[in-house]
């Protein structure tokens, strides 16, 4: 496992990062740490995202 990073590139709706609901839009960057659970929810049809993975295994 390593961080991640997600950049929207079209709306997504909403997110769920470690427990917490948030909106993600065109242009948002969310960072996720290594181990901790990020999903996509409510997604529009053209929804894409870039990820970004970096750092040592584990954090």
């Amino acid at each position: 496992m390593q961080d991640e990073i997600y950049i929207a590139a079209a709306d997504a709706r909403e997110y769920v990062n470690d427990g917490a609901r948030k909106p993600f839009r065109a242009g948002d960057i969310i960072f996720v740490k290594a181990g901790v659970e990020l999903r996509f929810e409510n997604f529009t049809e053209d929804f894409r995202t870039r990820i970004v993975f970096w750092g040592p295994e584990g954090g």
